[in-house]
């Protein structure tokens, strides 16, 4: 991989301290400088990374660095994929967080970065969902694009619900439970595994809706081909609410007669690998075991 600029996003509101995830950085500063790295990252942590790294303002700005090293856990690799999938930055994540499946290497790996100038790196680009939710005339409540999933649930004290599912325009059954998840493969070892759903390969193409404790023996987990589009409608009762999350965001209610709409993204998240087979290395030492 060609990486000659490198920003560090830090994150030390995490539960390692600012002291280790700072210690970190600093360390890996080091070790990138010595391949001839150009180091940048915030201004605010600029003081804890003095004579290793420059100051940057906004680390998501087109072409100017060819890698963004993420310090936290998955939230913060999330949260940066919305800025960076866009606009084509890399990212790597090391974990501060408490399982981190998103990222490439905990934080006692650092020297695994010596790896960035070596053929075993690599980039996947891992697929994403754009989802739409609009009201019963059409018009737009809110839309983006997500790197793990996006969830119906129903609001607190809320009975169970019912929602429609179609696929590609043809009605597709009715899911009685207390929501629905659509996850994409990276996705699949979020929520969606909690809640029952299945382990996917990240490389694979495809998206998986999982009911969030169903209310029928025969509601399972169903994986959809990346081509289709997908749509859901929540059958709303009185007294019932429910909300859409979307990789984690605050929930907006869904309004009455509204509709979901969920489809692969053109946009992809790209993620850089140090690991010769780095899936197959979380189902091991994450999952597994």
């Amino acid at each position: 991989m060609d990486v000659a600029a490198c920003g560090l996003l830090i994150n030390t509101s995490g539960r390692m301290g600012e002291d280790t995830v700072l210690g970190a950085a600093r360390e890996a500063a080091r070790l990138l400088i010595a391949k001839g790295i150009r180091v940048f990252a915030e201004r605010g942590y600029i003081p804890g990374l003095e004579g290793l790294a420059g100051p940057c303002d906004d680390l998501f700005i087109e072409g100017a660095l060819d890698l963004l090293i993420l310090f936290g856990g998955d939230g913060t690799l999330l949260r940066a994929a919305r800025r960076a999938a866009p606009i084509g930055l890399p990212l790597l994540g090391v974990n501060f967080g408490h399982i981190g499946y998103m990222a490439e290497i905990e934080y006692r790996e650092l020297r695994l970065l010596e790896r960035l100038t070596e053929p075993e790196c690599r980039v996947e680009r891992r697929m994403m969902l754009d989802y739409t939710l609009a009201s019963r005339d059409g018009e737009t409540v809110c839309a983006g694009t997500v790197l793990n999933d996006v969830v119906l649930m129903r609001g607190t004290g809320s009975s169970m619900v019912e929602i429609e599912q179609f696929c590609d325009g043809a009605r597709a059954g009715t899911v009685r439970a207390d929501g629905i998840i659509y996850a994409t493969p990276t996705g699949s070892t979020a929520y969606s595994l909690s809640a029952g759903g299945p382990i996917v390969d990240p490389r694979t193409d495809c998206i998986c809706s999982t009911p969030l404790c169903p209310h029928s023996l025969t509601s399972r987990p169903v994986i959809f081909s990346a081509a289709s589009a997908l749509r859901a409608r929540p059958l709303l009762r009185d007294g019932s609410a429910m909300y859409l999350s979307a990789d984690g965001r605050d929930g907006i209610e869904i309004p009455q007669g509204g509709m979901l709409s969920v489809s692969a993204s053109a946009t992809r998240t790209k993620l850089v690998r140090l690991k010769p087979n780095s899936f197959v290395d979380v189902l091991k030492t994450k999952i597994s075991d």
